[in-house]
C-alpha cells in the first residue's frame, strides 16, 4: 500500500507517459527516406527498361554508329505475349498476331500510316521546307523479333509509300555524342 503523498507505479508511469505525449518531439524522418529510396529505385528500373524516345518497350540493339537526321514517324515494336505490338510516337497502338504473314489485319495500321504521310507531307509543303527526313520512319525494333514478324511492317511501309526508314540503336558511351540519348542506324 502506498503511503500518503506517493505515488503508486501506475499512476508514475501515467504522468511519464502524459508528458511525453503533450510535449512536441522531432519527427524521424527514417520513413520519408525510406519512401523516397524505393520511389528512386523503381523510377531508376523503369526508365532503363523503357526506350527513352517513345517511352515504349523496346529493348533495341546498342552499337556504334554515327547520328542520324530526326526522323517524322517514330515507331516502337515489340512482343507481349503471342502478339505484336506497334506503339506510334503519337500514342496510337496497334496489335496482330506474331504470325500474321498478309496485309489483311494490318488494315489499321496502314490507314493510320498513310494518314501521317498525307498530315507530314502537307506540313512540309505549308512549311516551304523539302528533306527526305520528313518522311523518313524510325523503327525501334525488340531484339527479340526476327524479320519475318517485321516483313508485314516492311510491305506496309511500301504500301503506304515509304521508302526510307531506319532502325533505332543505342550508342555506346564512345560513339555517344550527348549523354542518354538514343539514336538510330
Amino acid at each position: 500500500m502506498p503511503l500518503p503523498g506517493s505515488h503508486s507505479v501506475a499512476q508514475n508511469a501515467l504522468e511519464r507517459m502524459k508528458d511525453r505525449l503533450s510535449g512536441a518531439r522531432g519527427i524521424y524522418p527514417y520513413p520519408m527516406f525510406l519512401g523516397f529510396g524505393l520511389a528512386l529505385v523503381l523510377l531508376v528500373e523503369v526508365q532503363a527498361r523503357v526506350n527513352p524516345r517513345l517511352m515504349g518497350s523496346a529493348d533495341v540493339i546498342t552499337l556504334d554508329t554515327a547520328p542520324l537526321q530526326h526522323s517524322a514517324i517514330n515507331l516502337s515494336i515489340f512482343p507481349k505475349g503471342n502478339s505484336l505490338v506497334v506503339e506510334w510516337d503519337d500514342g496510337h497502338v496497334h496489335s496482330w498476331s506474331l504470325t500474321t504473314e498478309g496485309l489483311e489485319p494490318l488494315q489499321p495500321f496502314i490507314s493510320h500510316l498513310k494518314s501521317r504521310v498525307h498530315n507530314e507531307i502537307e506540313g512540309a509543303g505549308l512549311a516551304g521546307e523539302v528533306s527526305a527526313s520528313r518522311l523518313r520512319v524510325t523503327l525501334a525494333v525488340d531484339q527479340r523479333l526476327k524479320y519475318l514478324h517485321l516483313r508485314p511492317i516492311i510491305y506496309a511501309l511500301a504500301d503506304a509509300g515509304i521508302t526510307l526508314y531506319s532502325f533505332q540503336t543505342q550508342l555506346t558511351t564512345a560513339a555517344k555524342t550527348k549523354p542518354d540519348q538514343s539514336r538510330e542506324h
